[in-house]
């Protein structure tokens, strides 16, 4: 890691998902997204789709659904298509798919239910794998990680106010080799260039009152 012009590891989706599913055999699920930067909702679809991957492994008895991977599931569905869509194509009615997403959805869901829906849903990823793009929407607003990324930026902006575009082009090329940006949309010179101009008139206000 200390060798010179090391910039880390490149990480990859299939990289990223080995190093989920391997840590997911030490910790839960919501450890993860504690010690991590990892959203649960992304690591919950990882082992939703490790499970469709080895559906065919002999002994393999089927993924233990309940309330809170299916409603993940049903979010990271609703990234290609709306809940109308959705409730014709799964076994789900749109009622209850509005009420998850809303987290309204407080009845214990009955066996038959998941399996149901479990069954369709890796019937369908095996059809239609899910599409894990860095940038989701072309006018998506970007943000900073809060543990992995804003202290760095605060740091840069304790050295210098207002970096050269050059700097700015090395401080973005630091933040999108990090893990981090491999499932958030990845980091320009005028993201960077905002955050700073906003932190430069935060700090003006500061000196004003």
């Amino acid at each position: 890691m200390s060798s010179p012009g090391f910039h880390g590891y490149d990480w990859t989706i299939d990289s990223l998902r080995t190093a989920v599913l391997e840590l997911l055999q030490e910790m839960t699920q919501t450890e993860l997204s504690i010690l991590s930067p990892l959203p649960q909702m992304y690591i919950v679809s990882m082992a939703i789709l490790n499970s469709v991957c080895i559906m065919s492994s002999p002994g393999f008895h089927g993924y233990d659904w309940t309330i809170d991977s299916l409603r993940t599931a049903v979010l990271e569905l609703l990234q290609e298509m709306t809940q109308t869509e959705l409730s014709i194509l799964s076994p789900l009615p749109q009622s209850m798919i509005s009420n998850l997403i809303n987290s309204k959805y407080n009845a214990t869901l009955s066996d038959k239910t998941l399996q149901s829906f479990g069954e369709w849903y890796t019937q369908y990823r095996q059809n239609r794998p899910a599409q894990h793009s860095i940038d989701r929407t072309p006018n998506s607003r970007l943000t900073f990680h809060v543990v992995h990324e804003v202290p760095k930026l605060r740091a840069w902006f304790t050295v210098n106010h207002n970096p050269s575009d050059r700097q700015l082009q090395e401080y973005v090329n630091e933040l999108n080799s990090g893990y981090v940006r491999i499932e958030r949309p990845k980091v320009n010179v005028e993201n960077l260039r905002n955050w700073f101009k906003n932190e430069r008139q935060k700090l003006k206000r500061k000196s004003n009152h």
